[in-house]
């Protein structure tokens, strides 16, 4: 059985480029892994959002595809069990 958890993040503009949003969420992924058992979490961000993306890269999470949601360009991302 796969489980899969969907998450998001938003920090104050003010702190960006702090690494905040990455510590957030390496230390909220790897706890909801362990808590709810689950295989892996997946985020999916506007694929204009660079700052969001390099943060959840810098978390660990890897691109898995481009999509659309919304008709808006996305990214969907991966973090995986270790």
């Amino acid at each position: 059985e796969n489980n899969n958890i969907v998450v998001g993040v938003f920090t104050n503009p003010e702190l960006h480029n702090k690494g905040i949003g990455s510590k957030i969420l390496k230390l909220g992924s790897d706890l909801a892994i362990n808590y709810f058992n689950v295989d892996k979490i997946s985020a999916y961000i506007k694929l204009n959002n660079k700052i969001s993306i390099k943060a959840f890269r810098k978390a660990g999470y890897s691109h898995f595809n481009n999509i659309e949601i919304n008709s808006i360009p996305s990214v969907e991302m991966h973090y995986f069990k270790k």
